[in-house]
């Protein structure tokens, strides 16, 4: 019956396994922008419950050391159940050695020999912040990832960014010998863009996606008019909060994580830090737990603001 399938559907899981049987909490806490903010939002985070952190050695965006700093106190226990993500950044993918030295300023930034996961921040440099010496630099930029991988320095690898034919590709290369395939795929994907071809992608591949933006606070880079969490104000996302009463953040994130998606939300606002940490309740169920029809509805809204 009807009660029955949605029992089995609620608990969702709130961890995933990625293919070499690491853990991931689905939903973390993105540190983009947080600047000098950064140690102090953590701490509140920590003191929430977040345990999977996501940032990046790009300073344009990231405060890694601010992570880092946030965490010095933490005792062994409390310290082993996190689950810190960096990326690297393009400019630092040629040469190999250049890659290689950039690598190890994390372990030092984060005050942890092992990092659980690191990914390559985009296939190629973004706009004025490099220059790309060859075509296709994360190649080599991911060979050093294996490198690390192998040795033991990084406990999962992936990339962010990358389109499906990119993906493709490094799926061949990873699957040569000593070659190791991506665990995980951070992408920008929100109601209004949902990334489906790369989500298709990684379910058949057994690898973990990561949405980065889940708000839809990239479309006001996208020249149509709009600004900040767009996706927060639209009528469909709005409704299904009121019937829930709660924010719509909370809907976006739902539906998200219903449909096998890691979440990365940011907030600097203490009451927003608690509320997106209580999404799990007990027993890894999840809070607001949206009906068929509702993840139908935001899934009709993909492509709404081309």
């Amino acid at each position: 019956g009807r009660a029955e399938d949605d029992a089995c559907v609620n608990p969702i899981p709130a961890t995933f396994n990625l293919t070499n049987g690491v853990r991931v909490p689905l939903l973390g806490f993105g540190l983009a922008g947080l600047g000098d903010g950064t140690k102090g939002v953590v701490e509140h985070a920590v003191e929430a419950g977040f345990t999977h952190f996501d940032s990046a050695q790009a300073q344009e965006w990231y405060n890694e050391a601010g992570l880092g700093q946030a965490l010095e106190g933490m005792d062994d226990s409390a310290r082993s159940a996190l689950f810190l993500v960096t990326k690297l950044h393009p400019r630092d993918y040629l040469p190999k050695a250049r890659a290689r030295e950039a690598l190890q300023a994390s372990p030092r930034n984060l005050g942890t020999e092992v990092i659980d996961l690191v990914l390559l921040h985009r296939p190629n440099c973004w706009y004025g912040s490099c220059e790309d010496a060859k075509k296709d630099p994360w190649k080599d930029a991911w060979e050093v990832l294996q490198e690390w991988y192998l040795a033991g320095k990084v406990r999962a690898i992936g990339v962010s960014n990358f389109n499906t034919a990119q993906l493709r590709e490094l799926w061949v290369m990873g699957g040569l010998p000593g070659g190791v395939r991506p665990h995980v795929v951070q992408n920008w994907m929100d109601p209004y863009h949902q990334d489906r071809a790369v989500r298709r992608w990684c379910k058949e591949n057994g690898v973990l996606y990561t949405a980065y933006s889940q708000f839809g606070a990239q479309w006001q880079y996208m020249g149509v008019g709009v600004e900040g969490n767009v996706a927060l104000a639209d009528p469909v996302i709005v409704e299904i909060a009121e019937k829930h009463q709660v924010h719509p953040a909370m809907v976006v994130l739902s539906w998200a994580l219903q449909e096998g998606i890691s979440v990365i939300p940011r907030s600097s606002k203490q009451e927003n830090i608690r509320a997106n940490a209580k999404l799990f309740g007990p027993d890894d169920t999840l809070l607001v737990f949206l009906a068929p029809e509702d993840v139908e509805k935001i899934n009709s809204l993909d492509g709404k603001l081309r």
